[in-house]
């Protein structure tokens, strides 16, 4: 049996992403802006250098601002459609559309200053490096 790492918030953040999905739904009741979907992420550290995917197929990369302030990463952009096309002839439509937004805290082992990213194939890629002074040191025990 594995260990794994209790998040209190996590059950809440997915009932908060469902929820709003099923308001989304009914633009006619709510108005017909801009709607906000959120950016699914995955987050992983590998070889000292904690890394952040993001899906967020269709876009250029010009269209899309990251931004790293007081250690929290954002990850901002928008979806277009022609307004036309919106209405016509749709039985399903699953694809989100519209203004998304998404934070991130940063651990402070990070050293965001040297940050770079990479966007192939619908994938952005945020890499950034560990502090060298937080990374841990191997310490060999001598006898006698």
């Amino acid at each position: 049996m594995s260990m794994q790492r209790w998040e209190p918030f996590a059950d809440l953040r997915k009932l908060e992403n469902r929820v709003s999905r099923l308001w989304n739904r009914f633009p006619p009741f709510f108005g017909e802006g801009a709607e906000e979907w959120t950016v699914p992420l995955d987050i992983r550290e590998q070889d000292g250098t904690l890394i952040v995917e993001a899906s967020v197929p269709g876009l250029k990369p010009e269209e899309i601002d990251i931004q790293i302030e007081d250690d929290v990463l954002t990850i901002k952009g928008e979806t277009r459609t022609e307004k036309e096309e919106k209405k016509k002839g749709y039985l399903l439509k699953e694809r989100s559309e519209g203004s998304f937004y998404r934070s991130v805290r940063l651990p402070d082992s990070v050293d965001s200053d040297r940050a770079e990213s990479t966007y192939a194939d619908g994938i952005l890629t945020v890499t950034m490096p560990k502090k060298t002074e937080t990374q841990p040191k191997k310490v060999t025990i001598s006898v006698g």
